[in-house]
C-alpha cells in the first residue's frame, strides 16, 4: 500500500523546498515581506502535480465468487426438500405457469451449480450427496459458514472499493482547496464581491476569506493599483481591483506561473499534506511587524496598521472569523485535511480488506473440507456396506431382490419378501429378516481364500458317511457346517467394525 514519510523526513524536504521557492523568489531591499508566506502556499499548491498512490500490487478476490463457492457446497448437502424445490419458496405463487417457469429455473440452476468445476479444475467436486446423516451433518455447518460469509460482503466491498477510489478522490480534494470546491482551475467569477472580502475586510474578519489558496495568493502578492510593489519576491504581479471578480484571473495565472514546481515527484500521502499544513499554519501570526491590535495573531503575512484590504501595502490575509470564536476553520485547509483522511484511511480499508479476505478464505476453505469429508465418509460407509454383504452381514442384496417386485401377491410368495400395503414408500416390496430365518433362507458367503459358495444348510440331512470335512462336520446326530466357515464369516465382519 502507500508508505507514509516520517514528518522529521517531510520537515527537512519542506524547508529544503521552501529555500529554494524563496531564492527563485528572494525579496528585493524594499519588498519580499511576504516571500515565506507566498512560499508556504505554492509548496501546497505544487500538491496537485504530486504522483498519486499507486493501487497495490494485491489483486483482492471477489467476494460473491467466494460466496457462491461456498452456497455451492451448501446445495451439494442440502436437504431434498430445499435442492428440489428450495423448500417450498414457490408453493405461494398462484399462476402455475409463473411457478412452474421459477421452479425449473432453480432446479435448472442447482444443477450448474453442482456440476461445476473447483478451482482446481477438478470435477464433480460439488456433486450432490446421498440422503445420510453425514450430508445433514455437513450442511448445518456449511450453511453457517456461508452466513459468516455474507456477513462480510457490505464492509469487505467498502474497503476494497474505498482503495480503489482514495487516489483520485484525495486528488479532487486537493483541486478544491487549490481552486474553490469542486474546481480543478481558477475561476475570477467564483470570487466575494469585493477583493477587500477576500482578505479579510481589514482588522474584522471575513466569512469570505481562505475560500482556496489561490485567493489567498492575491492577498498576499497584489495591489489594486499602481506600479505594485513586489511584496511575495521580486516580481511584481498583476494588478486585482476592488472587484475581484472581474480581474483576477490573470494576477492568478501569473501567481500559478511564477514559481515552476521543480521538486521531484513524490507520492501524495497523508503524511506530506499534513506536513505542508504544518508549515502553512505555523507562520500565521508571525509577521506581526508593529501592531498590537488583537487580529495580527490570526494574519498571514505582514500586518498593517489598517488589517489586510488587499490595497497597496495592506497584502495580506487574515483568518480571524475563521479561527476563532467557534470558526469553522480555513475552508481549503478542512479540504486538505479531508484529502489526508481519504489517504490515512485507504490505508486502514487495506488492512480491513486483506483481514476480510483471509477469513474469506478460510471459510471456503472450511466449507470444501466439510464437504470433501461428508463424501469420503459416505464412500467409506458404502464400501463397508458392500464387503458385509459379500460377507452375508446383511440383507441388502435380498432387499433390493423384493425391492424391484411390484405386485402384493408375487411379493408375499417369496420366502423372503414382505408387501406392505401401508407403506408411502414406491418399493412397497421388502426384504423381511424374520420370514427368511423361518423359512430358513439364507444369504450366500464368499472365502477370502478361494473356494466355493456354501450355505449354512448345505450339509442339512447327509448320512454320517457323507459328512465329510472340509464343508461338513459330524456332531452328535446331525451332520453340520463345519465351524471353518462360520469362523471366516465372523471374521469378515469383525474387520468392518476395527476399520
Amino acid at each position: 500500500m502507500m508508505r507514509e514519510w516520517k514528518k522529521p523526513r517531510e520537515q527537512l524536504l519542506l524547508a529544503a523546498f521552501s529555500t529554494a521557492v524563496i531564492k527563485l523568489c528572494s525579496p528585493s531591499t524594499d519588498n519580499g515581506a511576504n516571500a515565506k508566506e507566498f512560499a508556504s502556499l505554492f509548496v501546497i499548491y505544487n500538491l496537485k502535480h504530486f504522483t498519486l498512490p499507486l493501487q497495490p500490487a494485491h489483486t483482492f478476490e471477489d467476494v460473491d465468487t467466494v460466496i457462491d463457492s461456498i452456497y455451492n457446497y451448501n446445495l451439494s448437502t442440502a436437504t431434498d426438500d430445499f435442492y428440489d424445490h428450495k423448500s417450498g419458496a414457490f408453493a405461494s405463487i398462484t399462476d402455475d405457469a409463473t411457478k412452474t417457469k421459477q421452479l425449473q429455473t432453480w432446479k435448472d440452476d442447482v444443477k450448474k451449480r453442482t456440476k461445476l468445476k473447483t478451482d482446481g479444475g477438478k470435477e464433480n467436486e460439488h456433486a450432490r450427496l446421498p440422503d445420510m446423516p453425514l450430508r445433514d451433518n455437513a450442511n448445518r455447518q456449511i450453511h453457517s459458514l456461508h452466513t459468516t460469509a455474507v456477513s462480510y460482503r457490505e464492509e469487505y466491498n467498502d474497503a476494497v472499493q474505498g482503495i480503489k477510489n482514495a487516489a483520485d478522490l484525495a486528488h479532487k480534494k486537493v483541486l478544491s482547496a487549490i481552486y474553490g470546491d469542486g474546481k480543478q482551475a481558477y475561476d475570477q467569477a467564483t470570487a466575494p464581491s469585493t477583493k477587500e472580502a477576500m482578505c479579510a475586510s481589514g482588522k474584522t474578519g471575513s466569512t469570505d476569506t481562505g475560500a482556496n489558496v489561490i485567493n489567498d495568493m492575491i492577498c498576499l502578492c497584489t495591489a489594486q493599483s499602481g506600479a505594485g510593489e513586489k511584496t511575495c519576491g521580486q516580481k511584481a504581479f498583476a494588478r486585482v481591483t476592488t472587484t475581484a471578480r472581474t480581474s483576477a484571473n490573470t494576477a492568478a495565472a501569473e501567481l500559478e506561473a511564477a514559481c515552476t514546481a521543480k521538486e521531484f515527484k513524490q507520492t501524495l500521502t497523508a503524511a506530506l499534506i499534513q506536513a505542508k499544513i504544518s508549515n502553512f499554519l505555523d507562520l500565521i501570526g508571525s509577521n506581526p511587524n508593529t501592531q498590537t491590535d488583537p487580529s495580527v495573531r490570526f494574519g498571514l503575512g505582514k500586518a498593517t496598521d489598517q488589517g489586510c484590504k488587499g490595497s497597496s501595502e495592506k497584502e495580506c490575509v487574515n483568518y480571524k472569523t475563521q479561527l476563532q470564536n467557534n470558526g469553522k476553520g480555513i475552508p481549503w485547509v478542512v479540504e486538505l485535511e479531508a484529502a489526508a483522511q481519504i489517504l490515512k484511511t485507504a490505508g486502514d480499508q487495506y488492512n480491513k480488506a486483506i483481514a476480510i479476505e483471509n477469513e474469506l478464505k478460510v471459510l471456503k476453505r472450511a466449507a470444501a473440507n466439510l464437504y470433501l469429508s461428508a463424501k469420503t465418509g459416505l464412500q467409506s460407509k458404502e464400501t463397508s456396506t458392500s464387503i458385509a454383504t459379500s460377507a452375508g452381514g446383511t440383507g441388502s442384496g435380498k432387499e433390493e431382490e423384493c425391492n424391484k417386485i411390484k405386485d402384493a401377491t408375487e411379493c408375499n410368495k417369496m420366502d423372503y419378501c414382505s408387501y406392505e400395503a401401508e407403506n408411502t414408500d414406491e418399493k412397497r416390496c421388502k426384504y423381511n429378516k424374520t420370514k427368511a430365518e423361518k423359512s430358513k433362507v439364507s444369504l450366500p458367503q464368499t472365502q477370502t481364500t478361494g473356494g466355493t459358495e456354501t450355505t449354512t444348510d448345505k450339509c442339512k440331512g447327509k448320512k454320517k458317511d457323507d459328512c465329510k470335512s472340509p464343508d461338513c462336520k459330524w456332531e452328535g446326530e446331525t451332520c453340520k457346517d463345519s465351524s471353518f466357515f462360520v469362523n471366516k464369516k465372523l471374521t469378515l465382519i469383525g474387520v468392518l467394525f476395527w476399520f
